[in-house]
């Protein structure tokens, strides 16, 4: 108990870190005693021999490296990944009645986030909040051409009530244009990747975080392995220009040069393979945080009854909404390009 103890408690990477440096130190102190210098008779073959040596060591080293690093990251218990496994499988736990309402709760929570999202849009865009939240919920693109030259008011179906709406200037067109055309979209995953500890993203708020990440740890690996494998081949190249001069006998000492050399190679990317998974088992846990929270969110929403599941008779009706909305979306934006086409004849003419 007390080993596992001090292990748990051991910075890694400062003894990784730690290793590396005093290795490299005995690297260089057997360069400078076995007086390395220049080959001035530089054999291509030999050179193209070693070189393929150490590259097959170094992707040996990489690829075990990754896979000791995971499996030892995922596996450590109180680690992070463990940690953030045990908090979904608790909230899986806790919705197991829950979850057949789960895909109308996405669709429900997606148009909240993609309204936030052009909300934000339009802010960023030096919009006021106000205004551009009733812009995104009255306003159609046949509107703007006349907020450009005076505020304008709607009728809310639901209450009756009179919307006014203010004035937009041409730097806002542009911006207020592209969110009414549906240019501004919400890059989510689908339901059932929120409902797998496991499940991969193939899709920035909440719920666009989990392709995010996804490709956060693409770029990891790959990234990772891109730049070992292209320095190493860089050392290799310089390392084969290199031999061994006057101290015992040339043969003998080329030989343990190549031996130091070698270990190195195996050795850092070894290391270069751990700290690589270290990162990717970080984000893999990241990920399934982020599902972790969506999870929540449906469960807090479903229990304060903010989100409130549809029969079926009510799920009907609402695609028959959101078809009849597509349609006027369709053809506003049909009369949008044919008014676009006729302003620039008339400049024409």
């Amino acid at each position: 108990m007390m080993k596992d103890n001090w292990f748990s408690k051991l910075d890694k990477k400062k003894v990784i870190k730690g290793f590396t440096l005093a290795w490299g130190l005995i690297l260089i102190v057997v360069m400078t005693i076995t007086n390395i210098g220049f080959n001035e008779e530089f054999d291509f073959r030999s050179w193209l021999g070693n070189t393929l040596i150490i590259l097959g060591i170094i992707v040996f080293g990489l690829f075990m490296g990754e896979s000791v690093g995971e499996d030892t990251q995922k596996e450590r218990i109180g680690g992070l990944y463990q940690n953030a496994l045990s908090e979904f499988e608790k909230i899986i736990l806790a919705l197991e009645g829950l979850l057949m309402y789960f895909m109308q709760f996405f669709g429900w929570f997606s148009v909240q986030e993609l309204f936030d999202k052009k909300v934000n849009y339009l802010i960023m865009n030096n919009i006021t909040q106000t205004n551009a939240k009733k812009i995104i919920k009255y306003c159609s693109i046949i509107d703007v051409e006349l907020l450009l030259l005076k505020p304008i008011e709607k009728i809310d179906e639901e209450t009756g009530e009179t919307i006014r709406i203010g004035r937009i200037n041409v730097e806002q067109e542009e911006a207020i244009r592209k969110v009414l055309l549906g240019h501004i979209k919400l890059d989510a995953s689908n339901p059932s990747y929120y409902l797998s500890a496991h499940g991969r993203s193939n899709s920035k708020s909440v719920l666009e975080q989990g392709k995010h990440l996804d490709d956060l740890i693409k770029f990891n690996k790959w990234t990772n392995r891109g730049i070992k494998l292209a320095m190493s081949l860089l050392i290799a190249i310089v390392l084969g220009f290199l031999t061994v001069k006057d101290f015992m006998s040339g043969d003998d000492i080329q030989a343990w040069v190549n031996l130091v050399m070698r270990i190195s190679a195996l050795l850092t990317s070894f290391l270069s393979g751990w700290l690589s998974a270290v990162q990717d088992v970080k984000l893999k846990s990241l990920q399934i945080t982020n599902k972790v929270i969506v999870l929540k969110l449906f469960k807090n929403a479903y229990e304060s009854k903010i989100f409130i599941p549809l029969n079926e008779e009510e799920i009907i009706a609402q695609e028959i909404s959101v078809i009849t909305h597509d349609e006027k979306y369709i053809s506003e934006e049909s009369l949008e390009e044919h008014d676009t086409v006729e302003r620039e004849e008339n400049d024409h003419e």
